[in-house]
């Protein structure tokens, strides 16, 4: 962390799947962390990867992040692809 208190664990070129990976793999509970930023869905969108498989994964990073550190604020910065109302799990897994 730099001594404003920032942990940079981005990487240009990377797809939502490589963000979780990443999270998964990263202490993030044992860190004093207060906001968490996660941008990613650009990349997935310029592969031509499904809607939902792209937003699953941004909830997928959403659930490991408040599973392993709860009390983190997370804010989301990404090119968000369009989800239909009917798609419940958006709503059930975060």
């Amino acid at each position: 962390m730099t001594p404003l208190g920032v942990f940079n664990m981005g990487v240009g070129g990377d797809k939502a799947y490589d963000t979780l990976t990443r999270i998964q793999n990263t202490p993030i509970e044992s860190r004093s962390l207060k906001c968490i930023l996660i941008h990613t869905g650009p990349n997935d969108a310029a592969k031509v990867r499904r809607d939902d498989a792209i937003s699953d994964l941004i909830i997928d990073c959403v659930y490991e992040i408040t599973k392993r550190n709860p009390h983190v604020n997370i804010i989301i910065s990404c090119m968000l692809p369009r989800i239909e109302p009917t798609n419940k799990k958006l709503w059930t897994r975060c």
